[in-house]
């Protein structure tokens, strides 16, 4: 048989066509074009600055970070080695969970994959929804969300949120009320058991996307009491839950979605996304970003779209160094080295790592 013949056979083999046409979830202005985050003017004073430093955001964040990707496009450029104390070892500064995860890389003389020539077979699309028994072909494997990238806007979150075939429910990542100095011991245990059991619960009650939130209603009104509220790490929250639903097998048919502020340079996509996250919406980010445009008067659209294209072209360079070259290989593959977390935490949540 010749090659086109034998593509042709097993293309026609079953109406596949038919089936994707009537298994077809349209999702009006989903990836459609970029729409930036919306900042009125006393939010860009207040609002903004009181979420950078709920999240430990530094200077050199936006300036050295946020700033060259919303500008080029592209990740920025640094010197080779870094200096930097590890996160564990810090004495200033507050205390960031992904920094204690370090990439590994494919112990090989030549590049696994070349993530710029060879883009061509390389893919960050992804998929919420049950594939099923993939040894068997049926119309309801089709039944699926696309996502053309795993970066969310605030404005496809939205419509995330409002598919009427795929319910979502949100959880928050706040563990509650109470000063610094006031916590009780094991607070952070039981916020996480809490939230498994709530993305449990949500799993049967047939909800599809799963969205863990750690905002607080800071564009309508800036809360002056969030420095009180004790908020769970974006990456435990996900570990957590994820663990939750892959050990009651509801994993498959439920879409994580992380809302995260965060979450700002690529290496916090990719732990989120190796560790199970779905999507990601990195709303002070976004709005970073588009507080950046405003003030050197540029385009927010395309400073927006610049920073979603330079966190897709840094997780496939990230991808590319263990040789994997589709997101959906990658999520939840653990494929990092945990430097100064304690045995009971890896054990728990991080196993494998």
């Amino acid at each position: 048989m010749e090659d086109s013949e034998l593509k042709t056979y097993y293309a026609r083999r079953l109406p596949y066509r038919r089936w994707v046409k009537e298994n077809h979830i349209p999702v009006t202005g989903l990836f459609a074009e970029i729409v930036p985050s919306k900042l009125g003017d006393g939010e860009r004073e207040t609002g903004l600055l009181d979420e950078r430093q709920r999240f430990g955001w530094t200077l050199e964040d936006i300036e050295l970070i946020l700033r060259p990707m919303a500008e080029t496009g592209h990740e920025p450029v640094g010197a080779m080695g870094n200096d930097a104390a590890l996160a564990c070892l810090r004495r200033h500064g507050r205390f960031c969970l992904f920094d204690c995860f370090h990439q590994l890389f494919a112990q090989v003389t030549n590049p696994p994959i070349d993530p710029i020539r060879e883009e061509l077979v390389m893919s960050i699309m992804t998929y919420i929804g049950n594939e099923g028994n993939i040894l068997s072909e049926t119309p309801g494997h089709a039944r699926l969300v696309k996502m053309t990238r795993p970066v969310l806007t605030d404005d496809e979150l939205d419509r995330m949120r409002n598919i009427p075939e795929f319910p979502a429910r949100t959880l928050s990542m706040h563990a509650g009320e109470g000063g610094m100095e006031n916590e009780e011991r094991g607070w952070l245990k039981a916020a996480l058991d809490r939230l498994a059991a709530d993305a449990l619960q949500a799993a049967q009650d047939g909800v599809k996307i799963i969205i863990l939130s750690d905002r607080i209603g800071w564009r309508q009104e800036v809360q002056p009491t969030f420095r009180s509220r004790r908020t769970v790490p974006s990456l435990l929250a996900v570990a957590a839950v994820n663990r939750a639903l892959v050990e009651s097998g509801a994993r498959p048919s439920v879409g994580i979605v992380v809302e995260s502020g965060e979450v700002r340079e690529v290496h916090h996509f990719a732990v989120l996304l190796g560790f199970g996250a779905t999507a990601i919406n990195p709303y002070l980010a976004l709005a970073a970003v588009a507080d950046i445009a405003a003030r050197a008067v540029l385009a927010p659209c395309q400073t927006t779209a610049n920073y979603v294209s330079a966190v897709c072209k840094g997780l496939m360079k990230i991808m590319s160094k263990m040789g994997i070259s589709t997101l959906r290989s990658y999520r939840s593959a653990r494929i990092f080295e945990a430097v100064g977390l304690g045995p009971e935490i890896v054990r728990r949540y991080f196993a494998g790592v």
